[in-house]
């Protein structure tokens, strides 16, 4: 059931993330920022390894759109994201115990019993780019953005009780990344990076590595 839950949400992802990128944005200019040639120049696919807090690591997908530059070293970027863990024993157990505690039960018939409680985060956000460096084969940068959080968990533990309500919510929260874009060919590249996610009280530290495609000079918008 969980794998159906997976793909389902992916595919909406991925399905959202494009609708998003696609869509013209007025010309207009703040300062030395410009939106005036703003368009979708490339798309990426990433893979890496996620730690959330109180959570398992985990393997996380990611699809990117870049939408060309705000100014000379600032680009804009659409960006969206899958992982599916499980809380650690230590927080099922902190949370079994407590639970036992608040209930009176002497003949132990309902006494609650540990299980695995999955966890799964769908996410969308739109960030900024700043690239010292451009029209190098290596291209160092730093960014940040706001993204939005569709977080699920279940399990037999919390499955009906205010835990699971608390965890089942779409959050907005704050990230921040460094990493290095390698570009060998003129529309094929390799962007690596470290990713901090903040979430209400919810962290997570990734570290990623996929492919990019430009579609090409649009408007002097690649890198």
């Amino acid at each position: 059931m969980y794998v159906t839950w997976r793909l389902s949400r992916l595919v909406t992802a991925v399905l959202c993330l494009s609708a998003i990128a696609t869509q013209p944005l007025a010309g207009q200019s703040f300062g030395s920022i410009t939106f005036d040639s703003l368009q979708l120049s490339a798309l990426s696919l990433d893979v890496g390894r996620i730690a959330p807090s109180q959570s398992e690591r985990a393997t996380v997908f990611g699809i990117g759109a870049d939408y060309g530059r705000l100014s000379r070293s600032l680009r804009l970027r659409f960006e969206g994201a899958f992982w599916e863990s499980r809380l650690t024993d230590k927080v099922t157990a902190t949370y079994l115990d407590s639970v036992r505690h608040s209930i009176s039960d002497p003949s132990r018939d309902d006494a609650p019993v540990s299980s695995r409680v999955n966890l799964y985060d769908v996410s969308m956000g739109v960030g900024v780019r700043y690239l010292p460096v451009i029209g190098t084969v290596i291209q160092p940068y730093a960014g940040a953005g706001i993204g939005v959080h569709v977080i699920n968990a279940e399990g037999r533990l919390i499955d009906g009780t205010f835990a699971e309500r608390l965890f089942d919510n779409i959050a907005t929260g704050l990230f921040a990344e460094t990493g290095v874009l390698v570009k060998p060919l003129p529309r094929i590249g390799i962007d690596a990076r470290i990713r901090g996610d903040l979430v209400n009280a919810f962290r997570s530290l990734s570290l990623r590595a996929g492919g990019i495609y430009w579609f090409g000079p649009l408007r002097r918008s690649d890198p």
